[in-house]
């Protein structure tokens, strides 16, 4: 069964339907502390580069949310994920609800496309953490990331440092890097079935995955999209 993807006038309707094309942001929109025209020269061009980097992967992350949206209001019936016993005897029965194939290809790509929202909106941040050190000259050399340019901020911002301290101590940020780190390096949240992991040497578990629900992945990536466009506010005051 090939899968289905959105024609020219559903994805003219999901285009219509997104409210978040104000993610883009303009370098002149944010202010540069500088000691002289060089340094200032340097910095425009830095955060210029940095800006068109950003708008990029905003592009990307547009794309997939959408892709997400199609898929999930096309119906994954996933908010029960197994049955244990299974209806047939089974000692767990998985996504006992879904009726045929198609259900199934529906599900399979939404989680491809929420990996895909996912990787990209934490690269968003990461590139906004680029942004920040060059608003502010930070010395960060090596692994610039948002984590450590917002540290870096406390003693020069203190202002900026606590609204961008408040969006990394959100649950809903807290939420979706769990999601991002598992998709990346463990079971992925859109895997059903057993899972194997160790603590320790000796320690280890098996059972089964901690699968989050499309319905649970569409509300955290939609307050996910809110958190970085409130991300962008507080870098453009």
């Amino acid at each position: 069964m090939l899968i289905e993807f959105p024609n020219k006038k559903e994805w003219k309707k999901l285009s219509g339907d997104f409210e978040f094309q104000i993610l883009n942001l303009k370098h002149e929109n944010i202010q540069i502390q500088h000691r002289n025209i060089i340094e200032e020269f340097s910095q425009t061009l830095a955060i210029q580069s940095w800006c068109f980097m950003l708008n990029s992967r905003v592009y990307f992350l547009n794309d997939s949310y959408k892709m997400m949206s199609y898929y999930f209001k096309k119906g994954i019936p996933d908010d029960e994920w197994f049955l244990s016993p299974g209806r047939n005897g089974e000692s767990i029965e998985y996504l006992p609800h879904f009726k045929d194939e198609r259900q199934h290809l529906i599900r399979l790509h939404f989680y491809y496309f929420a990996e895909i929202f996912y990787y990209y909106a934490f690269t968003i941040f990461d590139t906004i953490g680029h942004i920040i050190k060059e608003m502010f000259r930070l010395e960060i050399r090596r692994n610039v990331n948002f984590v450590e340019a917002v540290k870096r901020l406390k003693p020069i911002d203190s202002i900026l440092y606590d609204s961008l301290k408040s969006i990394l101590e959100s649950s809903v940020y807290r939420k979706a890097k769990q999601i991002r780190n598992n998709g990346t390096h463990n079971f992925a949240p859109g895997y059903c079935g057993p899972a194997y992991s160790r603590d320790e040497l000796t320690t280890f578990s098996y059972g089964e995955n901690d699968y989050i629900p499309s319905r649970q992945i569409m509300e955290n990536a939609l307050e996910l999209l809110h958190l970085l466009d409130k991300t962008n506010t507080f870098i453009k005051q």
